[in-house]
Order: structure tokens, then C-alpha cells, then sequence
């Protein structure tokens, strides 16, 4: 008998929830849904975390963060992929989460099949190991130069401090130079 992925998904919004699991069912999975930290951790407690096969959780959630719950994951298992979910945009908190060993981050609202595609891709590579490499650190790295300019970038345009004729002619340079 085929094994039937487990998915935890920790969402707040029962809309939101509603939606992950419809789109998500005719894959096969097995979803259990929690609306928050508490729940989440005391199904933990009761179970551990090595019925899982894979995470989607929000950053904001109304008891704690899901931080708090990917923490507790990576304490006991780093193989479990973790997708997080959610509307936060503000950079540093994107990179704290990410240096938590975090396969995937995605903004709301994300396409239920695009979610799948993610799930799918994430439970196929599930037999490697999410050990942090250099390249993953690198990649961290890279995501915070790239979140920083992003905020940089959005005040000083706000305030009218760039010409955005110069700004594409830098980018292209940049993008140029990056690729060569």
C-alpha cells in the first residue's frame, strides 16, 4: 500500500485553511488542519513530528508564530520541508524565519495549485537530507541583499529620490555583470 503523505497545515484563517485543504485532497494527502501554536504543539507533545511528511504554516499566528513551531520541528527532525505561507513582507522578518532551514517562502495569497506544485516538488526531495550546505547559506545571503534593496529601493521611489530611467540602466548593469 502506497504511504499517504501527512501535511500539517497551521492557518488561522479557516477561509484560507478551507481552501488549502480542498486544492490539496485529490493529491492524496493526508491534512490535518491547526489554527494556531497551542493546538499545533500539543498534538506535538502527544505525537511527535515523525508522522509528518511536510509543514505549511503561517508566520502570524494568534497564539505565537509559526517560528516558534519550525524551531521545535528542526530541534527533533531537519528532513521535514516547511513552507511558509503568509502576507508578512517586512525583510528581517522573512530572513529570521529562513535561517530557520525553511524549504520554501511564499506571500499570501498563493494559487492553491501553485501551493500544490510546491508540496509535490518538496515531498519528492523529501529522501534528501535539508541539512544547511554553504550553497543554502549563500542562498540566504542573497535573499537578504536582494529583500534589503527591494525595501531600499520602494522608500526612495516613494519619496521621489530616484530617476527611474537610471535605476533600470543600473539594474541592467548589475544584472549584466551578475550573469557574466
Amino acid at each position: 500500500m502506497k504511504h499517504q503523505p501527512k501535511i500539517w497545515i497551521i492557518e488561522d484563517d479557516p477561509t484560507t485553511a478551507l481552501l488549502y485543504t480542498g486544492s490539496l485532497r485529490p493529491f492524496g494527502y493526508e491534512i490535518v488542519v491547526f489554527s494556531g501554536v497551542r493546538p499545533a504543539m500539543k498534538t506535538y507533545k502527544e505525537e511527535g513530528f515523525k508522522s509528518i511528511d511536510l509543514i505549511v504554516t503561517d508566520l502570524v499566528l494568534p497564539d505565537g508564530t509559526g517560528k516558534e513551531i519550525i524551531q521545535e520541528v528542526r530541534k527533533s527532525s531537519s528532513n521535514i520541508p516547511v513552507i511558509v505561507v503568509s502576507s508578512e513582507e517586512d525583510s528581517k522578518s522573512i530572513i529570521d524565519v529562513m535561517k530557520e532551514n525553511v524549504q520554501d517562502y511564499c506571500f499570501k495569497p498563493i494559487a492553491p495549485k501553485e501551493l500544490a506544485k510546491k508540496i509535490e516538488y518538496h515531498l519528492s526531495k523529501q529522501e534528501m537530507d535539508y541539512q544547511k550546505t554553504i550553497f543554502e547559506k549563500e542562498k540566504i545571503i542573497s535573499l537578504e541583499k536582494l529583500l534589503d534593496w527591494y525595501s531600499f529601493k520602494n522608500r526612495s521611489m516613494a519619496m521621489g529620490e530616484f530617476d527611474t530611467q537610471e535605476l533600470h540602466k543600473n539594474l541592467f548593469h548589475i544584472l549584466r555583470a551578475s550573469l557574466s
